[in-house]
This record gives C-alpha cells, structure tokens and sequence, in this order.
C-alpha cells in the first residue's frame, strides 16, 4: 500500500550530531595515507557524489533505475523510480537534494524531495501522496527503517555520517572477491536485466575499516566491517555484524566515470542480503532517461511535487 512507505517517516533527533559533510564537501583528495577518520570522510565524499558539486546541473547523478527485492530464491518485487540528485544547488542554504518518484508497484506515483541543510537542521522531507493529493512535510526516517521495503536502510541510502561512528582500520588488503547479485530465476519484469556479479572490482588495493556506532539511534547493528577502495575511497561491500554474528550485506557496483579526480565514481547496481530474513534487494540503474530534464533551481521544489498529479 502507498501508506507503507509514508510509515517509514518517523521521527528520530539527530541534531545533537555535528553536521560535518559541509566539510566533507569540499574535502581535498589525501596526500599521504588516511587515518580511520579520514577514510570514513573520504567514503561520504564518494557516496554523497560531492565530487559532482562543481559540475553543471546536466552531469549531476539522474536517471531511471528499478527496485528488486524479495525472498531468495522466490518471487520478485519490482518498483520503478525515477531519481534525482543535485550537489550543486543554488545558494548555500542546502548540501544537496534529491527528488526520486516511484512509477510503479505498490508506491506508484509517490514522490518526496530530500533536502539537506548545510547547517546542523534534519534534512527535510517533502512527500506527495496521490491519497491526499497535496504535499505534506514528514519527520526524518528512523535510521534503521527500510527504503521502500528493500533491504537497504535509509542510514545507507541518505542518513549515515562519519560522526555517528567511531572508525578503525584493520588491514589493508586486495579485494579479491566478485561482488553479489540476486540468485531469484522466478520471471518478473526487469529480470531478465539482472546483472552477473560484478568481478570489475577483483585486485583492487582496499582498507578495510571497521566502525562502531555512538549515535544511540543507530540500533541494527553492533558494528560494520567496509571494503574501502584505497584510490577511489569507493565502498565495494559492507558488513554488518550484531551480537557476534553477520546480518546483512550491501555491495556496490561502483566504477569510474572519467573525470580527473578518480573520487568522482558511480554506480550501476547495489545488490543487498539479509541473512536473519533470507531476503535480498538490488537497485539496478536502468539508463539516464527521465521524465524531466532539471534546469534550474526552480526545479528542486515541492512545485514540481505536485506536477506528479497532472
């Protein structure tokens, strides 16, 4: 139901947390080895796609991609979105924003604009609904809660921050390993898109970091094990454990997209495992086709929210 994904936004405090990605944003590529802190801080750099904030609005990340999830094995979910993401906006008041609308399954025509604030203020969240026909502004997601029912949590996609952890590394070594990929053969649509596993990232140089949550709110795990790419500062895959025992898995298909600073990565897949649920999710990025084709500031607004109803 289109209520169920409305659910997810209740509400946590995070404003005692010092809002570091201001910095994070204009973070300089390291001389010399990071420490653990550094590593973490280069990691957001990547994952927040700050690379890009210097780029005109026509490089930013924006493209179709399509949801996948369900359980291992059995029969697939397919959610498809539309996503949109802007490091560069007008003016200093925002970090970023994003306005992703989902086009079909059970949150067809839902849509929310994320705006992150270069101070220490929540991001805000702007949603449409077709069921009330208006845009309402809801609480932050809990840390933990689950982006559209997938196996990714909104800490991974949106919340996290290098200051909710204390950071360690732990060795240095080759990722030599393939990443994974849905193991489902049940027919559903854009099943015949899933991707092998990605094997692109086999003998690369990684850190791998270890790092223990001391934001309260944090509560899946008790700590996270990365596979940090030590030139690119990509995360290849990510370990969470609790009570001594992994739960889940998130890898990322990042690779290069031609630019001088070799930070500035994307990513064609994210593929997840819940080990406790036996369930798995990918997000597969489809193409960079789109509804709309932002060209201003204008377009980051809940104006274009309500567009979705026309």
């Amino acid at each position: 139901m289109k209520n169920s994904i409305i659910a997810l936004f209740a509400t946590v405090t995070l404003a005692s947390a010092v809002h570091a990605d201001s910095k994070i944003k204009d973070l300089p590529y390291p001389k010399g080895n990071p420490s653990a802190l550094e590593l973490a801080q280069q990691n957001q750099y990547v994952d927040k796609f700050y690379g890009m904030s210097r780029m005109p609005i026509a490089y930013q990340p924006t493209g179709r991609a399509v949801l996948l999830t369900g359980k291992k094995g059995g029969s697939l979910f397919t959610t498809f979105v539309e996503r949109y993401i802007n490091t560069a906006p007008v003016g200093t008041h925002y970090l970023s924003q994003e306005l992703s609308v989902f086009l079909s399954g059970k949150n067809q025509s839902l849509g929310f604009l994320i705006s992150d604030f270069a101070d220490d203020q929540l991001p805000m969240f702007q949603v449409w609904s077709p069921e009330l026909r208006k845009v309402r502004r809801m609480p932050t997601p809990l840390f933990d809660d689950r982006w559209g029912g997938s196996d990714f949590t909104w800490g991974e996609m949106l919340l996290q921050r290098p200051e909710f952890e204390t950071h360690k590394i732990v060795d240095a070594e080759t990722f030599n390993r393939c990443l994974g990929t849905l193991q489902t053969k049940a027919p559903a649509p854009w099943a015949d898109k899933i991707p092998q596993g990605s094997c692109y990232q086999q003998e690369r140089p990684v850190y791998v970091l270890k790092s223990i949550p001391t934001f309260s709110q944090i509560k899946e795990y008790d700590y996270r094990i990365r596979f940090i790419d030590a030139q690119t500062f990509a995360d290849y895959r990510t370990e969470y454990y609790a009570g001594g025992q992994l739960i889940r898995v998130v890898e990322k298909n990042w690779g290069p997209m031609g630019m001088e600073d070799p930070r500035i990565q994307g990513w064609s897949y994210m593929y997840g495992y819940d080990l406790r649920k036996n369930t798995e999710s990918m997000f597969l990025q489809v193409d960079r086709n789109t509804t709309w084709k932002p060209k201003d500031g204008e377009f980051w607004s809940d104006q274009t929210l309500r567009r979705l109803h026309r």
